[in-house]
């Protein structure tokens, strides 16, 4: 199998290929002549990119305990020297094929973490330790094209410090969001994470996890008893009084979490080899104390991390060096096909087990909870030169993009919206924007406006009302295709979420009258938050409560509401 190493930083591609030589060490005593040996390499202008284990840890300082068990074939430390890589732009486009479905089953079950969780606090009361930091794995088996997974899970993470590298015995897939630290000039940054709340799935929750992570007293306190550790760890190589907290407690959107980190600077003498010397590995992935909690760590840890939680890291001919946290790191066996994605947090005294476990499972959705690519969209009604209802469409698109972090201008979208529709002759039609992962946006018009009385009935299957897309108005449409596909002979189907809650048809909101009141179901039961929906909700014209399928038999009146056809009476195929 060829050798293949990319590297994706600050929206750059590196494409390294055809090394002048690998440089691999499988025992303790080897891990730091082999990274001096890269250093040589460095000095006559080459790059490097490769990773370090977690097991190697022993090899920066003889009091961390060792651990005998190792992944099979899997180097302590390996690096890649290479000439100038190929650069280009990151682009997602090319993710659209090719998607990878792994099964995942974690390797710990619920009750044996709950255990676990209670050793470590009961080693905690007794003053041992102040935290540990807990990881278990996620295994599946897997065969098929392993650059396209990743492509996938660098699109879900959004931004970090990724990296895909293939060998003949293991392909390691790190889409690290935390940096371990990096060097340039005798310049040291870290910037350690501790806590985590999953992105809300509509506007109003993302805005209340956001909230409760910022302002929660156990994540600032196990946050700041990293930094501590790590002002501690790099002050042994840090010039005196150079050391510096920048930035504490700042909370980082991802696409699947919300990430609390701070930033600690320093400056220093030393080349980034005694920098890794003095911080690996890092406090964010051990606890404290460091060898206490390693400790600890080995006798409760079944599973050894191999890459995870070691680091994943490149060196450039300006002696300019970088290494993420190797936490999202997925390592596979190309001999056994076998895949596995860790997943932990930081246990301190006041941890719950139930918390925790959600925490590593919400850490874990990254692996599924995002298609490999899709488009934002807004569809219009444009009457007489004039967009109804832009503004609302305009601050639903706003959420989307934040929530999804497609980094676009608002102002910019206007005017262009503003000067397309000059343009445009017919005094009626609907106007489409998709917008892009990178931000561009696509106008296209359409005069059909559609029918203003549908034949609808019941969809067969109820729909999860977890899944994060039925909140966001995109191209990944799986849920909506699939029910009106199983229902060829009538216009539109009524949809209903787990719980028996009626949500909205696969085109439009739902309205359902009762005497003189009429009602549309909360955003939670798992719906768009249609744009004339929340129009007719601000002009008191409709309510909010939770509507049962069995309701629908007793209506007065049952309608479908968007923007773009307004009222849209329902023939109830029911």
């Amino acid at each position: 199998m060829s050798l293949q190493v990319i590297v994706i930083y600050q929206q750059k591609e590196w494409r390294f290929e055809k090394p002048v030589e690998v440089i691999t060490a499988f025992h303790i005593e080897d891990v730091l002549p082999s990274l001096m040996k890269v250093q040589q390499y460095i000095e006559q202008g080459k790059y490097a990119v490769g990773w370090i284990t977690y097991e190697a840890g022993p090899a920066f300082d003889n009091a961390f305990p060792s651990r005998e068990e190792i992944m099979s074939d899997l180097p302590l430390a390996w690096f890649g020297i290479f000439e100038e890589p190929q650069q280009s732009s990151f682009s997602v486009n090319h993710q659209k094929e090719g998607n990878i479905d792994i099964q995942w089953k974690s390797l710990v079950s619920q009750e044996e973490y709950k255990q676990i969780i209670y050793h470590i606090r009961d080693n905690i009361s007794c003053g041992n330790v102040y935290q540990v930091n807990y990881t278990f794995p996620l295994q599946g088996n897997c065969s098929g094209n392993l650059l396209s997974l990743f492509y996938q899970l660098c699109f879900a993470q959004g931004d970090g410090y990724f990296a895909y590298i293939q060998t003949d015995d293991y392909s390691v897939l790190s889409i690290s969001p935390e940096l371990f630290f990096h060097y340039y000039n005798g310049e040291i940054t870290l910037k350690p994470m501790k806590g985590t709340r999953p992105r809300g799935k509509w506007y109003e929750e993302d805005e209340h996890h956001l909230y409760e992570l910022q302002n929660d007293p156990k994540d600032r306190a196990e946050n700041l008893m990293i930094v501590d550790l790590l002002r501690n760890d790099v002050g042994k190589v840090a010039d005196f009084g150079s050391v510096e907290v920048p930035e504490l407690f700042t909370c980082e959107p991802y696409r699947t979490v919300w990430q609390m980190t701070s930033t600690i600077k320093a400056r220093t003498s030393k080349n980034w080899i005694d920098v890794i010397r003095a911080l690996f590995p890092c406090g964010s992935v051990t606890g404290a104390p460091k060898i206490y909690a390693m400790k600890l760590i080995n006798q409760y840890e079944r599973f050894p991390r191999g890459v995870y939680c070691g680091t994943v890291g490149w060196i450039t001919p300006k002696n300019e060096a970088t290494f993420n946290v190797a936490i999202r790191t997925l390592v596979y066996h190309h001999k056994t096909e076998i895949a596995r994605y860790y997943v932990g947090s930081g246990i301190v005294w006041d941890s719950n087990a139930y918390k925790e476990w959600e925490e590593c499972l919400a850490k874990g959705s990254i692996l599924n909870k995002f298609p490999a690519y899709f488009e934002l969209v807004e569809t219009m009604r444009v009457e007489n030169g004039e967009v109804f209802l832009l503004d609302y469409h305009l601050q639903r698109l706003q959420r989307s993009v934040k929530r999804f972090l497609f980094p676009v201008c608002m102002t910019h979208l206007k005017e262009a919206i503003i000067n397309y529709i000059k343009q445009i002759t017919e005094n009626l039609y609907r106007l489409r924007i998709s917008v892009s992962p990178g931000g561009k946006f696509v106008m296209v018009h359409n005069p059909t406006i559609g029918s203003t009385k549908l034949h609808v009935g019941l969809a067969r299957l109820p729909v999860n009302s977890q899944d994060l897309f039925l909140y966001h108005k995109t191209t990944h449409r799986v849920v909506y295709e699939q029910a009106k596909k199983a229902h060829p002979n009538w216009d539109d189907v009524l949809l209903w979420n787990e719980k028996g809650h009626i949500t909205e048809s696969t085109t439009a909101n739902v309205v359902v009258q009762f005497g003189s009141k009429m009602f549309t179901p909360p955003v939670y039961c798992g719906l768009l938050p249609g744009t004339f929906r929340q129009y007719l909700l601000d002009t008191h014209q409709i309510e909010e409560r939770e509507i049962n399928i069995d309701e629908l038999y007793h209506a007065d009146a049952i309608y479908l509401v968007n923007s773009v056809r307004k009222w849209i009476e329902v023939l109830w195929q029911g």
